[in-house]
């Protein structure tokens, strides 16, 4: 009798201990991914970025320029695609202060409460003087909102959060086929263009071009024009 007592004892305590860290989440793709590009033909792989994040708050990506995208995403996780076992996943902690401590994780972002995207893309990095084409992928899904504490303490509460492809429900940019099947229409992001891969896969980025605005365009051109003018000058 009091060696069980001291077992629910010492389980308590461990309980309120890990309550004091904080909630993993696991994400990612299945085992042997099938990811193309926009083209339907050409893989996804090890060269792309695959990062689990959360933009700022009052940001919506559906409605503002890609372009902008970088600046005002914070990134949870980030994983690597293995070329080999056409796979990628990873974990990460919420701590009890709302932080992540997943690879290159924002330092400051609070990400309780917060909706999770995955965001797969080839390059965020756009010339603000010449038209940027990218591979890009955006996704989401309705239970893909992290909960309010790091850490709920004991139960069902605080199992581990999963975030897969088998789980999302939406695209920004790209499509997504979340069971695999081959026999559901995949879900369509708005934005993007592409041509479907035929077969089953599991999520396809699509391309998309990045024009800049003509007043850009013009200030960058006369900015040239001032710096020729300028070296003439000087000869």
């Amino acid at each position: 009798m009091k060696m069980k007592q001291a077992l629910i004892g010492f389980g308590s305590l461990l309980c309120a201990f890990s309550s004091l860290e904080a909630r993993t989440v696991f994400w990612g793709g299945p085992t042997e991914s099938v990811l193309y590009q926009s083209d339907g033909v050409t893989p996804v792989d090890s060269s792309f970025t695959f990062l689990l994040g959360s933009f700022d708050v009052g940001y919506d990506p559906l409605t503002s320029p890609i372009e902008t995208w970088a600046s005002n995403f914070n990134t949870f996780d980030q994983a690597y695609y293995n070329d080999t076992t056409d796979f990628f996943s990873s974990s990460a902690n919420l701590l009890d202060t709302g932080l992540s401590d997943g690879v290159n994780a924002d330092p400051t972002f609070d990400f309780r409460n917060k909706r999770l995207y995955l965001w797969v893309f080839d390059s965020n990095t756009f010339n603000p003087l010449v038209p940027t084409t990218t591979e890009s992928a955006l996704f989401t899904g309705d239970t893909w909102v992290l909960p309010p504490e790091g850490n709920c303490g004991c139960g069902e509460d605080n199992l581990p959060l999963e975030f897969y492809v088998s789980n999302m429900t939406a695209a920004v940019i790209g499509n997504v086929d979340p069971d695999y099947s081959g026999s559901n229409p995949p879900i369509d992001g708005p934005l993007g263009e592409f041509t479907r891969p035929t077969g089953a896969y599991d999520f396809q980025t699509h391309s998309f071009t990045v024009v800049p605005e003509p007043s850009v365009a013009l200030l960058g051109s006369l900015g040239l024009l001032g710096l020729a003018l300028r070296r003439k000058r000087s000869v």
